[in-house]
């Protein structure tokens, strides 16, 4: 069922609020997530919005009054708008990041230093100029010439340092880790990197021979992104030619994998089938939840996995 928010502007059908958030968590696996597309084809009146109780989360105790019969009194008539954000104008400091800061393929928070990293393409385009095929050409384009790392502190905006000049050719995937090492695709040299923070020159670990695409367990093609394990396990999204997820050790040998290229048969939601895949773009994992999660980019959903045995969930 859905949570219906009048607005604060009519008080009249709304008693005995409760004012603790609490309340409402307790309750919260008794009401259902909202279909959005649903909900607005319904709603005929402006004073009337809808949300899903299981978001509580991102509602603070003075933007909403929890009451009897699941509803719930907005306190800022536009709390479901971009009420929720402020635009800081002041940053990042524009003036101290990079004259060319090109197409942005990753980012990732270092909460450890405070730190916005981006990984970026510089000058770089992601061109069809740039390939035969799924072969970059080298001889001809080189590695980009500016430091596609900026680490931009997250309080004040500033630019604390860059890297990454000559050392990359079309970066995509960035993640970094719990014990703060810096992974990264490149789609071009169809490798995955690994950089210890101390040792911003050299990777220590590398997966995929370098401009060699493939699809075995030492090759692979366009990678796209990482998703790291507490115990050093990794998993790689490969990516924009093959159709798979592959499970290494943290020495970089391959475990396992799965999923598969499109067939023409479509579930019964319409969706191919699961574990089929066109362009494995992102992928997150859980770890509590023993989940892997993928973002398949041109099939417009969202594939998860037992990140231990590779089954499909959901």
């Amino acid at each position: 069922m859905y949570i219906r928010i009048q607005s604060a502007n009519d008080d009249s059908s709304y008693e005995d609020y409760i004012d603790e958030v609490e309340n409402m968590r307790h309750r919260n696996n008794e009401v259902d997530h909202f279909d959005i597309n649903k909900i607005l084809s319904q709603i005929g009146l402006p004073e009337y919005e809808y949300v899903d109780a299981q978001n509580y989360d991102y509602l603070l105790p003075n933007h909403v009054t929890y009451g009897k019969g699941r509803t719930v009194k907005l306190h800022n008539a536009k709390l479901m708008s971009s009420d929720l954000y402020t635009n800081v104008e002041i940053w990042p400091d524009v003036k101290s990041l990079p004259a060319q800061l090109g197409e942005v393929g990753g980012i990732a928070l270092n909460n450890a230093n405070n730190e916005l990293v981006v990984f970026h393409r510089g000058s770089r385009n992601w061109e069809s100029k740039y390939f035969d095929e799924y072969r970059f050409r080298n001889e001809v384009y080189g590695p980009i010439e500016d430091d596609v790392l900026i680490h931009v502190d997250t309080r004040t905006g500033q630019t604390k340092y860059r890297w990454g000049a000559k050392m990359f050719y079309m970066p995509h995937g960035l993640t970094i880790d719990h014990e703060g090492n810096f992974w990264l695709t490149d789609v071009a040299m169809h490798q995955v990197l690994m950089f210890q923070p101390n040792n911003l020159t050299h990777p220590a670990l590398t997966v995929g021979e370098k401009f060699r695409s493939g699809a075995g367990s030492s090759r692979l093609c366009r990678p796209a992104d990482i998703a790291v394990m507490k115990n050093g396990d990794f998993f790689v999204a490969d990516g924009y030619c093959n159709s798979r997820i592959i499970k290494f050790n943290r020495k970089g040998e391959y475990l396992m994998e799965w999923g598969s290229s499109m067939t023409r048969k479509v579930d019964s939601d319409g969706f191919p089938l699961p574990n089929e895949w066109n362009i494995v773009h992102s992928i997150a994992l859980n770890e509590n939840a023993q989940l892997l999660c993928g973002a398949d980019r041109e099939n417009f959903r969202i594939q998860c996995f037992n990140l231990t045995t590779g089954e499909f969930l959901r």
